[in-house]
C-alpha cells in the first residue's frame, strides 16, 4: 500500500495525474485501518479537483470526512471544490470552521476572502473581506 501511495504521491507532485489517481486507487485496496485511508482519499478528491473532475472529487473528499469530519486538508479541498461549483455559502461555512479549529493555517483566510469577494448577495461587505 505505501509503495503505491508514494508512487501517486510522486506522480501528483509531477502533474500526472492519471498515475496519480491510479495507484492511490491501487493502494486503497485492501486497507482495513482509517488513519490511512483518510490521506489517500483526500489525495484522490484534491486530483480529481486538479483535473475539475468535480464529481469524482466530491465523491473522495466525502468519504474522507465520513471517517473525520474535522480533517484539515479535506474541508479545505472540499471548500475549493465547492468555490469552483459557486457553492459560495457551503464554502464559507466550511472555512470559517476550519478557521475556528485551525487558526494557523493561512490558506483558509485567502480562500474565505475568495468567496467573501465572489459573493454578490446582501451579505456582501468589503470592510468585511478586508478583516
Amino acid at each position: 500500500m505505501d509503495d503505491f501511495y508514494s508512487i501517486g504521491k510522486t506522480a501528483l507532485n509531477q502533474g500526472n495525474y492519471n498515475k496519480a489517481i491510479l495507484n492511490f486507487k491501487k493502494a486503497l485496496q485492501g486497507i482495513d485501518y482509517q488513519n490511512k485511508n483518510i490521506y489517500i482519499l483526500t489525495d484522490l478528491g484534491y486530483t480529481y479537483l486538479t483535473i475539475e473532475d468535480f464529481t469524482n472529487s466530491l465523491f473522495y473528499l466525502n468519504k474522507a470526512l465520513e471517517i473525520n469530519s474535522d480533517f484539515l486538508y479535506a474541508n479545505y479541498n472540499k471548500a475549493c471544490l465547492l468555490h469552483n461549483l459557486k457553492e459560495f455559502d457551503e464554502e464559507e461555512i466550511i472555512l470559517n470552521n476550519l478557521i475556528k479549529k485551525h487558526p494557523t493555517y493561512s490558506h483558509s483566510y485567502y480562500q474565505l476572502a475568495l468567496v467573501l469577494n465572489s459573493k454578490v448577495d446582501d451579505h456582501y461587505n468589503p470592510q468585511r473581506i478586508i478583516e
